[in-house]
């Protein structure tokens, strides 16, 4: 029983020749442990069920399948459908976000567990399930144990000094020895139980609901925590017949669970804290602050006193025959302890964060194209600190004959909508659905006959009603601040006029015409991949195919007036920011609805991205941000 005066823990788990009480009692404990691994085994399979249930992707159940079909043990059976799932998650809407026909086959997830993966994702301070796994087999120093006279004239005064005040540990002066206290159970049972017991049902609250708050870092410190506790729980209370030191076997198991949970000093701060606010955020019925009071009195570092820690540092004092402390337990030159890549977490609850990944994908690609819409109306328009300059409307105005300006025109909208459809059937007309004169003197087109015509018409029927409208409602003024005020009530107000609502519905369609002639030029300009002096004329069919090519587009303007001595490409650019300008200032309400919800769509944007990060792999958050641009 004693090895030199000192207990030995190997002796305790090897031991052949025991009365017949302790053979019973080790019958006892096999019996308890058959129990114990039957009961595992069940869960096992639960778990493999739960996996097997999930609706994957084809490849993914191809892959799932071959795993189930392998004869090895069940456990790796798990681990394996866990990393296929982590490989494939989210297949089926990346989808969303891909703004190309020729998607590639395979994502980066396919090689998230290559090693160079792995090393690559640990320097980034990523740490995945496989890093930690291969790092935690250092986690522990396993200082030399030392010889029994080197003990008792170099540690002994120091662990007789632990041995009072932890109060784990009992000495011997007379054939010097060190071993456990034998009120070890008990002090296990006030000090190290109930807490852990009082733990078990808000620590399964928090595996339920903290991943809607909570960092993968934060969770899995949990997650840790919360195995260290269900061991703690596990560990019988009934008197132990094979006495002190077999308890010392029992409390072993406990070992890494507890150095994982303390190998950084922060750690039990921040279990408690992330416990604590869970508790909080998710109005639960447990008590926040004494959960995080068991949390850290049972990861309290103290080994003055009868805490965990002590019992941990007794147990390898007495295997190692020396002096330690809780620090000389930890390699600390090793780090990555704890998964930060994905959620460690029942399958059940890793439904719920794939399914609102998926739902924030959706909504990513929904905001993402009304980003992309805002931009590309923005990439026609001029703005001064803020807001949208309409300068270059007055140009066009003028070259009709028309000298207001835009102050001017903002005033009385009626007359102003008018002028600015003439203005741009006479100026625009030429270029986009006609004819211009460039400095060979041939005349050419830029577009085809029948792709724009149908747009400019209607611009130019509508200049004339507008013409008559402003003749009839001369008395009618109506300022583009009021219009504003019109369109968003829609005309639901008893103090609008008949003139009024005429006025407003009539510029109404025209900037809906104007808005539509804006949209398919904003498509020309997206479509053009090259120069060129001898192509035909613009198609719908070239647009739409992304090959638009400008005829003699370096070729100089002589006519219309109006893009004189610019090249035709040039004026091609010009007509296009002048019909999104007239779009704006006549509030189409498509690009005023578009530009008024611009910081909005970031915003929320921003957010939706902030939340992808927390809770999709690194690897998934780079795919699906280099997909939506973020």
């Amino acid at each position: 029983m004693f090895v030199d005066g000192i207990v030995s823990i190997e002796q305790f788990k090897h031991r052949r020749t025991q009365p017949r009480s302790g053979r019973m009692a080790v019958s006892m404990e096999n019996n308890t442990a058959l129990e114990s691994n039957l009961k595992s085994k069940s869960d096992l399979y639960v778990e493999l069920g739960a996996l097997l249930r999930k609706k994957r992707s084809t490849a993914a159940e191809k892959h799932v399948a071959g795993v189930i079909d392998s004869a090895i043990p069940i456990e790796e059976k798990i681990e394996k459908v866990k990393e296929i799932d982590l490989k494939y998650r989210f297949r089926s809407s990346l989808h969303l976000l891909r703004r190309t026909a020729n998607d590639k086959d395979a994502t980066a997830e396919e090689t998230a567990f290559d090693i160079e993966t792995h090393r690559l994702l640990a320097e980034r301070g990523i740490y995945t399930p496989h890093t930690v796994k291969e790092r935690r087999k250092r986690i522990k120093n396993a200082p030399e144990r030392k010889s029994y006279l080197d003990f008792i004239f170099r540690d002994f005064a120091a662990v007789i000094g632990f041995a009072q005040e932890s109060g784990v540990l009992d000495y011997s002066f007379f054939l010097p020895s060190i071993r456990p206290v034998r009120t070890i159970e008990s002090l296990f049972i006030d000090h190290v139980q109930k807490p852990a017991f009082d733990l078990v049902a808000p620590l399964a609250f928090v595996e339920e609901h903290g991943w809607m708050t909570l960092t993968k870092l934060e969770y899995n410190l949990i997650a840790e925590f919360k195995r260290l506790v269900e061991r703690i729980a596990a560990i019988g209370s009934e008197p132990n017949r094979s006495g002190e030191s077999g308890f010392f076997v029992k409390l072993s198991r406990l070992e890494n669970s507890l150095l994982i949970c303390i190998h950084n000093t922060s750690y039990p701060e921040k279990i408690a804290a992330a416990v604590e606010s869970v508790l909080r955020s998710g109005k639960s019925s447990f008590a926040p602050a004494a959960a995080a009071d068991n949390i850290k009195r049972l990861l309290s570092l103290r080994t003055n006193a009868p805490t965990l820690s002590a019992m941990i540092v007794g147990l390898n004092i007495i295997e190692r025959r020396r002096m330690l402390t809780v620090d000389a337990l930890i390699d600390n030159d090793t780090r990555g302890m704890v998964n930060n890549f994905s959620y460690d977490c029942p399958v059940s609850v890793l439904n719920h964060i794939d399914a609102h990944i998926e739902t924030m994908i959706g909504d990513i690609a929904a905001l993402a194209a009304q980003r992309r819409a805002v931009d590309r109306i923005r990439t026609f328009l001029e703005f001064q600190n803020g807001v949208c300059d309409f300068k270059k409307l007055s140009g066009l105005l003028a070259a009709a004959g028309f000298r207001e300006t835009m102050a001017a025109a903002a005033e009385n909208m009626l007359p102003a909508a008018a002028h600015i459809a003439a203005a741009a059937s006479a100026q625009l007309e030429p270029l986009l659905a006609g004819e211009i004169t460039i400095d060979t003197g041939s005349r050419i087109r830029i577009f085809a006959p029948e792709y724009l015509s149908a747009r400019c018409a209607d611009i130019a029927h509508q200049a004339e009603k507008l013409e008559r409208l402003a003749r009839v409602n001369e008395h009618v003024h109506i300022t583009r601040d009021r219009l504003a005020g019109m369109l968003a009530t829609s005309f639901v107000s008893s103090g609008y006029s008949t003139g009024d609502i005429e006025t407003m519905q009539a510029i109404s369609r025209l900037a809906d015409s104007v808005g539509d002639l804006a949209e398919e030029l904003g498509d020309v300009h997206r479509a053009l991949v090259k120069k060129s002096e001898t192509a035909a004329p613009i198609t719908a069919v070239d647009v739409k195919k992304g090959i638009a090519s400008i005829p003699a587009a370096s070729r100089t303007v002589t006519a219309p007036a109006l893009f004189a001595g610019t090249s035709v490409e040039h004026a091609l650019m010009t007509a296009t920011v002048l019909i999104h300008l007239a779009a704006v200032f006549l509030l189409n309400q498509r690009y005023i609805a578009a530009l008024a919800g611009e910081q909005k769509v970031k915003d929320e944007l921003k957010r939706l991205e902030s939340q992808v990060e927390r809770l999709a792999t690194p690897l998934q958050y780079d795919e699906i941000r280099d997909m939506a641009a973020l």
